[in-house]
């Protein structure tokens, strides 16, 4: 759950008139929604973005989640699991392909851009010099 809610607008609270330009294929997809649940293009433009919002926090309560859960796990499987569901907070639910050899997220990311990453304490990620260094 959100902590922040999206307020109901108080009775002295006046709404505000805005004007906007939308795209092409955003005004179809307005138009589509408000015929079938039978509301005006106002009303669903304001049901559109009311629902956006509400997604909005509730992706960032989620990552905040992942977050805490990656950050407070001692046990290897365990977090390797909370890195991954982090992973999947910030890029999207198709950001971790399967891996058959289990690797772990620091040889992930180590294998898919060809540079040196170490797994440190309290689970950052930090690039190593090819040569051995740790300066570039």
């Amino acid at each position: 759950m959100p902590q922040r809610e999206i307020r109901a607008r108080k009775r002295d609270a006046k709404p505000v008139r805005q004007s906007v330009t939308v795209p092409a294929a955003l005004a179809a997809e307005e138009r589509r929604v408000a015929k079938e649940r039978n509301l005006t293009m106002s009303r669903a433009i304001v049901t559109l973005a009311e629902r956006g919002v509400r997604a909005e926090l509730e992706a960032g309560e989620n990552l905040k989640t992942a977050y805490r859960r990656f950050r407070n796990e001692k046990e290897p499987a365990r977090k390797e699991e909370a890195g991954e569901d982090l992973v999947r907070a910030i890029f999207g639910k198709d950001a971790i392909a399967e891996d058959t050899l289990r690797r772990s997220p620091a040889r992930r990311v180590a294998a898919s851009t060809g540079a040196n990453w170490t797994l440190r304490t309290g689970g950052r990620l930090t690039q190593s010099h090819p040569r051995g260094s740790n300066r570039w």
